[in-house]
């Protein structure tokens, strides 16, 4: 899975890493295996996956170099265990609530591998209005849909990003600028789409403020044209 072995190529722990929501514990068995000596989590709120996961371990011989938590996110780990956290697959909204709850990863010493599924807005307005610095953004094509994987630590400051911004990224931030164009012209049309049901629905306030997202699109592609082809 092209994301999942992105996201593992931005691994750079060396105290340990969690890996929240972790399904089948492809990250933490694939880090296993390939001989990584930090503290090792596999979590996730439901029972099913997280037996997956271990059976997984257990299939490659790794099963005891991995702790399994059944837990909401991030509770019950200890702090001082690991320094790189994984957050991939579930909602933007959903990854909010983990992190919120988890005040301890205010510190920079924390890294933060962010994958949303759906909602990237609402992440990306949570991260930038509570101190957390979005340091780079990478897009990973996978079968035929665009995904999103967010580097992030705290910085104890906010960052102002415009409404177009919220829903596309930061184009000096995208480190997969060869897909900043498609994603760019998908969003275009999504919304367009979104403003025009809204308007036959008479729903006019509703779609003014879409509508200004559109326009703040169009400013967002403007300032992209310097970074085009430097992939």
């Amino acid at each position: 899975m092209k994301r999942l072995d992105t996201i593992l190529s931005l691994i750079h722990s060396s105290v340990g890493v969690a890996d929240v929501g972790t399904d089948h514990g492809i990250v933490p068995v694939t880090l296993a295996l390939n001989g990584y000596s930090g503290n090792l989590y596999a979590t996730d709120v439901h029972a099913p996956p997280l037996e997956a996961a271990r059976r997984q371990a257990e299939k490659n011989g790794v099963a005891a170099k991995i702790r399994f938590l059944l837990t909401d996110g991030l509770d019950g780990i200890d702090p001082s265990q690991i320094d790189s956290i994984v957050i991939a697959g579930l909602g933007g909204d959903v990854i909010c609530s983990i992190v919120d709850r988890a005040e301890w990863t205010m510190d920079s010493a924390y890294e933060l591998l962010l994958q949303p599924m759906t909602k990237a807005e609402i992440l990306r307005f949570w991260l930038c209005n509570n101190g957390y610095e979005i340091r780079k953004e990478h897009l990973v094509e996978e079968n035929g849909r665009l995904f999103r994987i967010l580097s992030v630590r705290f910085s104890g400051q906010n960052t102002p990003m415009t409404d177009g911004e919220l829903y596309l990224g930061k184009p000096e931030l995208m480190q997969s600028r060869n897909l900043f164009g498609k994603l760019l012209q998908q969003e275009k049309k999504r919304m367009e789409k979104k403003v025009n049901g809204l308007l036959v629905s008479e729903k006019n306030e509703e779609a003014a403020f879409f509508r200004q997202i559109l326009d703040d699109f169009t400013g967002i592609e403007e300032k992209w044209e310097p970074w085009k082809g430097k992939c």
